[in-house]
């Protein structure tokens, strides 16, 4: 039960990363789309292809962008209505994130519970085995 406990933490701990990394990237979304809302339209930007790599583009539009909304389809929004889809999405995360980090305190405390007694079993043991040879 020790071993499976472990396990069950480290995979928690793994998808607790995983869902900071997440709401990180809507803190970075959120700040970009209130910054887009002051940027003049005709500015030229610098658009991140990834690996380092940027295309220059021109600003057409300030109050509009593009959202992903599930499956591989996104959709146009104004800039308010898409912080509002990405400010809920971060509260959801934020609610995940808080059940992961209760559910690693109960295993903690399991874990905490049980190796005690574990131990207790391994001494026990080990002197029966000392006074049989």
């Amino acid at each position: 039960e020790i071993e499976l406990l472990q396990n069950q933490a480290n995979a928690q701990n793994q998808n607790l990363e995983l869902l900071s990394l997440s709401l990180s990237e809507l803190k970075v979304t959120l700040e970009t789309l209130e910054q887009l809302k002051k940027t003049e339209t005709g500015k030229e930007l610098l658009i991140p292809l990834g690996s380092g790599s940027y295309v220059r583009s021109s600003l057409k539009q300030n109050d509009k962008v593009i959202i992903g909304v599930g499956s591989g389809f996104s959709i146009e929004k104004d800039v308010d209505e898409a912080k509002a889809t990405v400010d809920k999405r971060a509260g959801e995360l934020e609610s995940a994130i808080q059940k992961t980090r209760e559910r690693i305190q109960e295993i903690a405390g399991r874990l905490d519970e049980l190796t005690p007694k574990w131990q207790q079993l391994y001494k026990e043991s080990a002197e029966r085995q000392a006074t049989v040879t």
